[in-house]
């Protein structure tokens, strides 16, 4: 809910994001430390805050073995960006739609197999095409970054990166890691968001 210690924290980090980056077509990439749910929910909540608060945002689900972003923003599992990565559809037919909230726009995982898609030209090509559209926020939900290489790569091309660290399920040196590889390629990471599970 809006007035719940998450609720504000997301409108805090929201906050930083318009404040730290104006203008249009900022990447903000989002990737989980440990395998599990947190790149998934802290994506999917700051895409539907910034869009809340009025900033057109697209989010991309570029985590392909994750369905958990679309449940949490109101949409079942369709085609989407595996799809795209492979030729087998358009951008333009995937983009979807967010019931209540116009501000924001979601391209899903896909249902195909094409993890090996996620370094590719093709899916950098994506992201500098959505960069350009007039989109605030392009929020890439990434990969775990201790499951695989694909946040680190991605994240040469974002503006800011978002690390989601599940408070039992994360070690310390694993954030330590991921922190010292963003560096590596130039990335600019935001401190680590604490998703906490009941």
């Amino acid at each position: 809910s809006h007035s719940s210690p998450a609720g504000q924290a997301f409108r805090r980090l929201r906050n930083l994001l318009v404040s730290k980056y104006p203008g249009s077509g900022q990447i903000v990439l989002v990737a989980g430390v440990a395998k599990g749910v947190s790149g998934s929910l802290v994506a999917a909540n700051l895409a539907s805050t910034l869009a809340r608060a009025g900033s057109d945002t697209i989010l991309v689900c570029a985590d392909l073995r994750s369905r958990s972003s679309l449940p949490l923003v109101g949409l079942d599992d369709d085609k989407g960006l595996a799809e795209v990565l492979i030729g087998s559809t358009e951008l333009a037919k995937v983009r979807r739609a967010v019931p209540g909230l116009p501000r924001l726009q979601v391209i899903g995982p896909g249902v195909v197999d094409a993890e090996e898609w996620v370094q590719s030209e093709a899916l950098i090509d994506l992201l500098q095409q959505l960069q350009q559209e007039r989109s605030a926020f392009v929020v890439v939900e990434a990969p775990p970054t201790s499951t695989s290489a694909d946040a680190q790569a991605l994240a040469a091309l974002a503006d800011v990166v978002i690390l989601a660290v599940e408070g039992r399920h994360t070690l310390r040196r694993d954030v330590v890691d991921a922190v010292a590889e963003f560096a590596r390629v130039g990335a600019e990471v935001l401190r680590p968001v604490l998703v906490a599970f009941p």
